[in-house]
């Protein structure tokens, strides 16, 4: 089909909406001279539909029951007595009798005249001023655009259901979040034996008047055999000396869903033991590549007055809701995830009253589901030597982790270090549990090393606590080198409820070690509060030795401070708009005097920078000191200018930093001010696909524009040569991705599929391709079979509905409407196969059926797009057995 074709479409469908507005063959015998006119009827966003009304020179008639079926409204329609009645809302029964021209709803009575209503071949139509009267529906309607407007006091029942979707329309995709309900996967991991990726780089320079310094350091990122290889190295060059060095050097091969093995690492890395231990060497694991995010499901219950609405909302954000039953008990099953979580129940009653319960739950990383098993083994030799030794030890470590129930998790380790075990290595277990909800409780031992108990609770008004307790059964070596007997830690946190203007927080922390020489306890008190926009803070800081004192000591601190950020509006003057305030000071008690003090500004700078400022007078060494910084955010660099003066000696600092990416799909280099090494990337290409292959060749035409949103991700989207970049994605991770069809540049066009998932490929640009294709157009008529012939049917509703969808998409649909001549016409049709079938409430008031049943076809996927015409339904009388003959 050609673009001469498409024009000549487009005329024919202007016509025939002239056609339509033209005038009609009016059947009515109450009201003569009457105009047949299509009104655009639109209401609260959720209507928007031509509806079939009747117009004298001076009034409009609106029909009944095609409104009534809009709004969503009930009613029956008794042909032979002339009548339509059902419930209006809550407000009770109505009835409209046209034969004894009277209308009741409820207590309410009206009669009206001949003139007041119309019957046509395909409804009943009322004065507007009926409508109102009788159901308080102000219509509005406009011969000038050809409008209809509808003020109501009501809500109409159209209005509240689809507000009620859209409810659980948000709840969906919440769930679908929180429980990683992902699309249909079209993108799966791809391996690749090399690919190029990331460099990462930063360069600095410190001048001084005595010694100037240069650094450097660069990590690159890449594919090799399949896994992702990466390493830094380090620099620094100065007037006396020079070093070179690299660090974090490995190649990880990544698994995604075997419950055996998910990574393999070899290269340097770290173990997580008792002794974390930076090591060379080989790392295997089968603890999962794309962290856990859901840990169980938890069971809020309660009950409330009956008919009363709950909500439960997780950290402030609605997740499910519901009505109590007669006997006013409800209960929600919600997903526990790891970390922290602020869980309220809200209940509305039936009068408006409102209260509200609320838990906090808290589900450690190291907790495991009942039934999960992880492991990790490492072995190597460490990269610098154990503390009291002067060689770089062999080392191996195990371990286990496993739950038990959903409330207690077990972990057992065994590590070893050549230079420091004689015979047996170290062996440990440890059970984790959540007792009533909101304790935790961990216990660990490792015999004739130590053992440890930890426990903390955080409770729903954000207080909190911790205590610590460790016995060393050891006096030294790599796990207490601090040679302890015990050691007790400690933090309790807790808002002080004076007012709501005045909110005051309290934080205490403890730390006490028992040692054979003497012993040592740190502590700190702090109180904090947020009057407007001004933060207060005040701390007390102390170490003692030996027998605990309330006298300070000369390491005990008086620390003050307060900021203030300046609002950006208007009303404040440009120079402090946005400004932001510190000042702090350092008192000793023990000497009573001040230590120092220091004044601490900063704001934007245009669009991309930061200015900062210190000022500050150490009265202790007596020099004051200077800082000024600069930084800017480019988009493909970051700039930091740092200027420092203390007792005279001035420094300058100068960095950049930033990355440089390829593309080897696209031969395009990209650069960014951001990190990228260990990360990945989505080269996304949305061109038409001129030949119908589903791939895109030379000769297809790229789309440009950012049509594509990518959910649960902070990815960074940028444009380039028409190819969309998302960057700063997590490796071997599974995303959701749709189209947005609202942002692309020819509304005609429609993707191939709107909503897919993928999995990342680590250190990369991942190719991702979404062939468009031009929509289709569709046409035909709508004939109605009657004894003298057949006759086309105007004012007809027809449902068009796509009919294979796949999975996870949602299927196309839109309501039609016939013309004067009984045609239709619909455009923008996304290629698929569809049905086409009349308003069963229109064959109910016509008494009749129609042939075919469900009219179905297929627009094809082409590049000029689909014309698919001459569609034709047939409507038959019930009374007629078989269509009669032209």
């Amino acid at each position: 089909m050609n673009a001469p074709r498409r024009t000549i479409h487009r005329v024919l469908f202007v016509a025939i909406l002239f056609l339509a507005w033209g005038p009609v063959n009016n059947a009515s015998a109450q009201v003569a001279d009457t105009d047949e006119v299509f009104l655009h009827f639109r209401h609260a966003g959720v209507i928007n539909s031509y509806i079939s009304s009747f117009y004298t020179g001076e009034e409009f008639y609106i029909p009944v029951t095609e409104v009534f079926s809009l709004l969503q409204i009930d009613y029956e329609v008794r042909n032979g007595r002339l009548q339509i009645t059902g419930e209006y809302l809550d407000r009770g029964r109505y009835r409209i009798d046209f034969n004894s021209r009277t209308a009741t709803l409820g207590d309410v009575r009206i009669e009206f005249e001949a003139n007041d209503f119309l019957i046509e071949q395909l409804d009943y139509y009322l004065h507007p001023d009926l409508f109102e009267e009788l159901f308080g529906l102000r219509f509005i309607p406009d011969f000038n655009t050809l409008g209809l407007i509808l003020e109501s006091d009501d809500t109409m029942p159209v209005v509240a259901r689809r507000n009620r979707e859209l409810r659980r329309e948000q709840l969906t995709r919440r769930q679908q979040q929180i429980y990683m309900e992902y699309y249909p996967l079209r993108f799966d991991r791809q391996q690749n034996q090399f690919n190029t990726g990331f460099l990462d780089y930063s360069l600095s320079a410190n001048i001084s008047q005595t010694n100037s310094s240069y650094l450097f350091s660069g990590s690159i990122g890449s594919e090799v055999m399949g896994g992702d290889l990466q390493g830094s190295l380090f620099g620094n060059f100065s007037q006396s000396a020079s070093t070179l060095r690299s660090s974090n050097l490995r190649w990880r091969y990544g698994i995604r869903d075997n419950e055996w093995v998910s990574r393999i690492t070899a290269g340097q890395s770290t173990s997580d033991g008792l002794l974390p231990a930076a090591y060379t060497g080989i790392q295997i694991t089968n603890d999962p590549i794309e962290p856990r995010y859901i840990y169980d499901d938890y069971l809020f219950t309660g009950t409330a007055a009956p008919s009363s609405e709950i909500e439960i909302y997780r950290n402030n954000t609605l997740i499910d809701y519901q009505m109590t039953s007669e006997d006013g008990y409800y209960q929600f099953r919600v997903p526990l995830t790891y970390g922290i979580s602020q869980y309220t129940v809200r209940t509305y009653g039936a009068s408006g009253q409102m209260s509200e319960r609320q838990a906090r739950l808290q589900i450690p990383f190291n907790f495991l589901p009942p039934g999960e098993v992880n492991y990790s083994l490492n072995a190597g030799r460490m990269d610098t030597p154990l503390p009291g030794t002067s060689l770089r030890s062999w080392m191996g470590h195990g371990t286990v982790t496993t739950g038990f129930t959903n409330w207690l998790t077990g972990r057992a380790n065994v590590e070893y270090f050549s230079a420091y075990h004689d015979e047996l290595p170290t062996i440990s277990t440890a059970l984790s549990a959540r007792l009533m909800t909101n304790y935790l409780v961990t216990v660990e031992a490792a015999p004739a090393r130590f053992y440890r108990l930890n426990s903390s609770v955080i409770y729903p008004s954000s207080a909190s606590f911790q205590l610590d307790y460790t016995h060393f059964s050891e006096l030294g070596g790599i796990y207490n080198t601090g040679r302890s007997r015990s050691r007790i830690q400690s933090a309790i946190f807790t808002p002080i409820p004076l007012s709501d203007s005045f909110p005051l927080f309290l934080r205490l922390t403890l730390t006490h070690d028992n040692r054979v020489s003497v012993n040592t306890t740190r502590y700190r008190i702090e109180l904090n509060s947020r009057l407007g926009r001004m933060n207060v803070r005040m701390s007390y800081r102390d170490t003692q030795t030996g027998a605990f004192g309330i006298s300070p000591t000369t390491s005990s601190r008086i620390q003050g401070s307060g900021s203030y950020s300046f609002s950006r509006s208007r009303e404040v003057h440009p120079v402090l708009r946005g400004l932001y305030l510190r000042g702090q000071m350092t008192y000793a008690p023990a000497r009573n005097s001040l230590e120092d003090l220091e004044i601490h500004a900063g704001r934007s700078l245009f669009d991309r920078g930061r200015f900062q400022a210190a000022l500050g007078r150490n009265f202790i060494g007596g020099f004051t000191y200077l800082r000024f910084g600069l930084t800017f955010d480019f988009s493909s660099v970051r700039s930091n200018s740092n200027l420092r003066s203390t007792a005279g000696n001035t420094v300058f600092t100068q960095s950049l930093r930033g990355s440089l990416g390829y593309d080897s799909n696209n031969g395009q280099f990209l650069t960014s001010n951001r990190q990228q090494v260990g990360r990945s990337a989505l080269a996304i290409r949305m061109y038409v696909d001129n030949n119908n292959n589903g791939t895109y060749d030379d000769g297809d035409e790229l789309q440009p524009g950012n049509a594509v949103r990518i959910e649960r991700g902070g990815g960074v989207i940028s444009q380039k040569d028409g190819v969309t970049y998302i960057t700063q994605l997590q490796p071997y991770r599974q995303y959701n991705l749709s189209v947005n069809k609202g942002a692309l540049l020819n509304p005609m066009h429609v993707p191939q599929f709107d909503q897919f998932s993928l999995v990342t490929d680590p250190n990369q640009y991942k190719q991702i391709d979404v062939p468009l294709y031009m929509s289709g157009v569709v046409d035909g008529r709508i004939f109605i079979y009657m004894e003298e012939g057949r006759n086309p049917l105007p004012g007809v509703r027809l449902f068009l509905n796509q009919t294979d969808a796949g999975d996870g998409a949602e299927p196309y649909s839109e309501e039609l409407r016939t013309y004067s001549d009984g045609s239709f016409y619909a455009y923008e049709i996304p290629p698929g196969e569809y049905e086409l079938a009349i308003d069963p409430a229109q064959l109910t008031f016509l008494n009749a059926r129609s042939n075919p049943d469900r009219l179905q076809f297929k627009v094809r996927a082409l590049p000029e797009g689909d014309f698919v015409e001459g569609l034709e339904i047939s409507v038959v009388p019930e009374t007629q057995s078989e269509p009669a003959s032209q």
